[in-house]
């Protein structure tokens, strides 16, 4: 398989994958719909949870839904969005590199590590895999000028790059602080922050619809240029 066509399977794979998520998202909304018509209807409803011994009715299922689907779904499902984005990146990074390992020559390898590598695969994969995690926690705009230095120019604008910033530091507030807006947020998200200190960062359907659309142009581009620029 030629080198442009595997990349845009890695897109084609995480543009599908992006779809899902967004209908695993409306789907399950939903089904709570036709639940909550059903308790409307006189349906008897009863759940219990084996766990923690929690028992629900239909009225308390019905009270619950909205919770359920605008905190806990709506989290889960931008959480994922930003996982097949993130997981796309550096998909499309390390084929591009193992083709062309010469952009990764001024790395070292241990001689230890070079001592139990199998061939000279198993250390180009090594050093990839070395140089991919350390840029995997530094900002999303270093990933993306580190990808430009290896790769070429262009590929995510900058406001792309903007709005993705504001998305995956929404993703990590809801992670680490519980959705709250807090001095990281703020830092990592910069001019398109969307909450002050303190402020509780809604996830609504509109700005759901409007990640997933960002993360999925972001992928098209993104695989567009490597694809452009690989030798047939």
């Amino acid at each position: 398989m030629s080198l442009s066509h595997d990349l845009d399977r890695i897109r084609q794979q995480s543009v599908d994958a992006l779809d899902d998520a967004f209908d695993y998202h409306q789907h399950t909304k939903f089904v709570w719909r036709l639940m909550q018509r059903a308790v409307e209807d006189g349906r008897l409803i009863s759940i219990q949870n084996l766990s923690t011994r929690t028992t629900v009715d239909g009225a308390e299922l019905t009270r619950r839904a909205q919770r359920y689907a605008t905190t806990y779904l709506a989290s889960a499902t931008l959480q994922q969005f930003v996982a097949v984005f993130e997981r796309t990146w550096f998909d499309l990074l390390h084929r591009w590199l193992k083709r062309f390992p010469e952009q990764l020559g001024s790395k070292q390898v241990a001689f230890r590590d070079v001592l139990a590598a199998a061939d000279k695969d198993t250390i180009t994969d090594m050093v990839i895999d070395q140089k991919l995690h350390n840029l995997s926690y530094r900002r999303l705009s270093e990933w993306v000028s580190a990808a430009d230095e290896m790769v070429g120019p262009s590929l995510l604008p900058e406001a792309q790059v903007v709005r993705i910033a504001e998305i995956k530091a929404s993703r990590d507030a809801h992670v680490h602080s519980n959705g709250i807006a807090g001095p990281q947020y703020l830092d990592k998200a910069g001019s398109a922050a969307r909450a002050k200190r303190g402020e509780r960062l809604d996830i609504s359907d509109a700005y759901l619809e409007q990640a997933w659309r960002s993360i999925r142009d972001a992928i098209e581009h993104s695989a567009g240029v490597y694809c452009g620029k690989a030798p047939d």
